[in-house]
């Protein structure tokens, strides 16, 4: 079974590459792709979330914890042996995929990122539906799932290095706000959430220029207290509810 996004443009004879790779390991459940460093819209929020994606994906683990239906594909066996998505849960789009990825992997079936398979995002990204979809459609529900499972993986958007940039971030923001003599401490918390970056703010670089790069700086912050933020809120949330 093969998943391909609306806003999604595909490269010639990607079903064969899928389905080639799937008869080279007969263990393999699952795979998935990530997006192409040229998007087709140009504005700066489209190009830099884009982008991101592409980056995140590029970097991380060959041995997946999860899924994307961005551009992927499951064994319908096993798409049907762990009940497929969770529509009773997810009636709009969200994280179904992310969650289908959780009980693949939980049940110890083999999903792979295959960095080479990449399509081109046709969406056209507002700051509005960034910070929307961020929190509403992708942190909050990410971060429930998670609490509910009890574990967040070392992979993809929840690897350690993402983890403790939204500590810094929050850290750098009390700091700022509330320890107000001591600037030093905003500029130390700061410049270390800068150089724990330094890979991805290179990346940037690299592809669109030193000035996207700092341009890039405030909106990865922005995603790192939406993240923290969604999380904050999905704890409580937790807590209120009484469930342990």
């Amino acid at each position: 079974m093969c998943f391909v996004d609306s806003d999604v443009m595909v490269p010639e004879k990607i079903f064969s590459r899928i389905s080639k790779k799937f008869q080279a390991d007969p263990s393999l459940s699952g795979l998935f792709g990530s997006y192409d460093k040229v998007p087709f819209e140009q504005d700066f929020i489209s190009q830099y979330r884009n982008l991101l994606h592409h980056f995140t994906h590029q970097n991380s683990n060959l041995e997946a914890s999860t899924f994307w239906t961005g551009c992927g594909a499951i064994r319908k066996k096993d798409f049907d042996a762990v009940g497929g998505f969770d529509f009773q849960k997810y009636r709009l789009p969200s994280i179904e995929d992310i969650e289908l990825g959780y009980r693949l992997n939980e049940k110890g079936y083999k999903i792979n990122l295959i960095k080479e398979l990449q399509v081109k995002h046709l969406k056209k990204w507002k700051f509005v539906d960034l910070v929307k979809v961020d929190f509403l459609h992708r942190a909050f529900p990410w971060s429930e799932l998670i609490i509910s499972r009890r574990k967040i993986s070392n992979d993809l958007n929840t690897k350690n290095k993402d983890k403790v940039s939204v500590l810094l971030v929050f850290l750098t923001i009390f700091s700022l706000f509330f320890i107000l003599d001591f600037w030093l401490l905003t500029l130390i918390l700061f410049l270390s959430l800068l150089l724990l970056n330094i890979k991805l703010y290179q990346f940037f670089k690299k592809e669109k220029g030193l000035l996207f790069s700092l341009r890039v700086i405030p909106f990865q912050i922005l995603f790192y207290l939406i993240s923290g933020a969604a999380f904050g809120l999905a704890f409580m949330k937790f807590l209120i509810s009484g469930k342990r």
